[in-house]
């Protein structure tokens, strides 16, 4: 068994209607110069995944705006505003004990600027996970820095993403008619949804029998390399989306009912081709019970039950 493989390490991602769906608005807010757009959807469906993929894809298709992804820190405990403060982190900014709160922002605002012209644009675009662990100051500070890039004639884009609890901080500014906060970073907030039909998932299964490699460029795909001798028979994971899509919302329950969560499902095909490997043929009568263990041994049931109580 080969452990570095990407099946094992789980460092990789296979792209769903979805993410695509996501990567494409997200793409088309950045064009329009959108001030800002939330995704918000439940745990576990692949928010942040999808966050990085934007990041990577905004980095080809929009050479010439500056890109930065800030994953918030839960701010528990901490009573002031941080958000300046993980930026400046991500950006390199010294954050010394002999600096104040003021001199950090301003060289937070001095950095984004001269990177962003150094991009030969004038577009901030700001992806931030985990949008609703921020408190009220976070986004007046992200105000406060909208307000300073736009003096000095650069854009700012705010991409994030965010669980529903964000609805509930949007609701509390229009209570206090804060609404240049909602204007500004959540008038607009799209849904973001996990697995919601077999055909999505036949999709993901193709890309493994046909698609996705390893070694990258090998050839070898990775239904074949844990399934040589089947493979070459002729199985194909694909065929098996039905089962798959069958089992999984047996074990489903709540929000996630024909909404998969993408982390399960891929840990569930993770543990079919695990023990699929050991036992190359897999008889044709042994899959089906097979797959039933492999949605079980995703934890999928359990989650739903408790995991999702706190989302």
């Amino acid at each position: 068994m080969d452990l570095d493989h990407p099946i094992l390490s789980t460092y990789f991602w296979v792209s769903t209607a979805q993410v695509s769906k996501i990567c494409s608005l997200a793409e088309f807010k950045v064009l329009m110069r959108k001030t800002g757009v939330i995704f918000c959807g439940q745990s576990r469906l692949g928010k942040t995944k999808c966050c990085e993929i934007i990041e990577k894809t905004l980095r080809k298709t929009n050479s010439r705006s500056y890109i930065t992804l800030l994953p918030a820190v839960n701010r528990e405990g901490n009573s002031h505003a941080t958000v300046i403060q993980q930026l400046a982190n991500v950006l390199g900014v010294s954050l010394s004990r002999s600096k104040t709160r003021l001199s950090v922002f301003l060289e937070v605002v001095d950095t984004i600027v001269f990177n962003t012209l150094e991009s030969r644009g004038n577009q901030f675009v700001l992806l931030i996970d985990e949008l609703q662990r921020f408190g009220r100051d976070d986004f007046y500070q992200l105000a406060d820095l909208y307000n300073a890039l736009d003096l000095k004639q650069i854009k700012m884009t705010v991409i994030s993403f965010a669980m529903p609890e964000i609805i509930d901080k949007r609701d509390d500014f229009l209570r206090t008619e804060q609404r240049q906060i909602i204007s500004r970073f959540m008038s607009e907030v799209i849904s973001f949804k996990g697995l919601q039909s077999e055909e999505e998932m036949r999709v993901i299964l193709k890309s493994y029998d046909d698609i996705s490699t390893y070694p990258e460029g090998s050839g070898i795909t990775y239904t074949r390399h844990f399934m040589p001798i089947a493979y070459d028979n002729g199985f194909r994971l694909e065929e098996l989306s039905k089962l798959f899509w069958r089992e999984l919302n047996k074990l489903s329950s709540g929000f996630y009912v024909k909404n998969l969560p993408m982390e399960h499902f891929m840990m569930s095909i993770k543990y079919f081709l695990i023990t699929a490997e050991r036992h190359d043929p897999i008889p044709k009568s042994a899959i089906e019970g097979l797959i039933r263990k492999s949605a079980e041994e995703s934890n999928l049931a359990e989650f739903c039950r408790f995991g999702s109580k706190s989302v």
